[in-house]
């Protein structure tokens, strides 16, 4: 294994439905949708390639993650789980640079999958505000983002 990119998420419809509510208002289940399929699964995935590419010596682990773990954007649980994402990113890098093996975590802006496709056509006013969030941003292509990665993966410096 030479790369793992951690980039499961399974919060965004429960941060449509919570949208606009505090937290303490908000569905106590949103914490684990943003937090169970995200950021368990990332440190899980990164644990077992972890075992295996500290065997070689060599490797790249990308957590996708969010500028909003800097600033308020989609409320307290999201916030919580990208500020974690990218924590665990940085502390995974210092155990594993010894190993010669990078972690980082990478903040693409609003990229084009097939699900935000689906919920801008879907219109949620008032909610997400995904809609004008299609409208007011460009999104940015899955192979983008693929592309950035590749080109990490590929950085005969990236260790430096």
């Amino acid at each position: 294994m030479d790369l793992l990119v951690n980039n499961a998420y399974g919060g965004v419809r429960s941060l449509i439905s919570s949208s606009g509510k505090p937290f303490w208002e908000a569905d106590i289940n949103l914490w684990d949708a943003c937090n169970q399929v995200g950021l368990r699964n990332h440190h899980v995935a990164s644990h077992f390639a972890a075992k295996m590419t500290t065997k070689r010596k060599q490797g790249l682990i990308v957590t996708i993650s969010s500028w909003g773990g800097l600033a308020p954007i989609f409320g307290v649980a999201y916030g919580t789980s990208k500020s974690a994402c990218d924590r665990l990113a940085a502390d995974m890098a210092v155990e594993l640079k010894p190993f010669n093996i990078a972690s980082i975590s990478l903040w693409p802006g609003i990229v084009g999958t097939e699900q935000f496709h689906q919920l801008a056509d879907e219109n949620h006013e008032g909610n997400l505000g995904v809609a004008a969030i299609s409208d007011k941003f460009n999104w940015e292509t899955p192979l983008f983002v693929g592309r950035v990665i590749a080109s990490l993966c590929n950085d005969p410096d990236l260790m430096m």
